[in-house]
């Protein structure tokens, strides 16, 4: 009633499913992500895309850091909320990744460039009509996220402990660095000679 369209899905036995309000789907969607915690994190998982409303006003009240991935297997859904809604400035602005498929090694990639902004925070947002019609999909994606995520943390703790060892190392020879002549004393020192180098 309020003017943008929503969107109905015929289900088996005559059964229809309704993916927004069929009074004002954007209030709706004001509603839901009135709920999610906007600061503490960077990564936005959102389960369902329908037509677009709570995505878009997620996108209009995160910071340029942030990012939102949205799991949405259903094409056709998709298709007809870009035919219906306008995102043009989400997708090129490249802080929005949609995931079609749970599997590990595409998600995995596609989520690469975005691990240091997962690594300072994840939150999951449930679209609950796509929930209801896509509930096993969206279980499995959120689980490999989260897999990533954790990934991600391990990679960073490792890397710090690394680094860690490597100063100590440094630290612990500086004596002989100190005291060691340089590498110097050895040029042209055997010009002419056939040498093996060893690295």
């Amino acid at each position: 009633r309020s003017g943008p369209p929503t969107l109905v899905c015929k289900l088996p036995g005559d059964r229809s499913l309704l993916l927004h309000s069929r009074y004002d789907p954007r209030q709706e969607a004001v509603r839901l992500i009135s709920k999610v915690d906007l600061i503490s994190n960077l990564c936005f998982v959102v389960s369902g895309f329908g037509m677009g409303y709570h995505v878009r006003e997620l996108f209009d009240q995160l910071s340029e850091e942030a990012f939102i991935l949205v799991l949405e297997s259903d094409l056709a859904v998709l298709k007809c909320a870009l035919e219906h809604n306008d995102f043009t400035d989400m997708v090129a602005s490249r802080r929005l990744v949609f995931i079609d498929r749970a599997q590990k090694s595409d998600l995995f990639d596609l989520l690469q460039p975005f691990a240091t902004s997962m690594m300072l925070g994840v939150a999951f947002i449930a679209h609950p009509p796509s929930e209801q019609l896509q509930g096993e999909y969206f279980k499995s994606a959120r689980q490999m996220v989260v897999e990533f995520a954790q990934y991600c943390r391990t990679s960073l703790v490792t890397s710090v402990a690394i680094s860690q060892a490597t100063c100590r190392n440094v630290a612990c020879n500086l004596p002989t660095y100190v005291s060691t002549p340089s590498i110097d004393i050895l040029m042209d020192r055997f010009t002419g000679f056939p040498a093996i180098v060893v690295a």
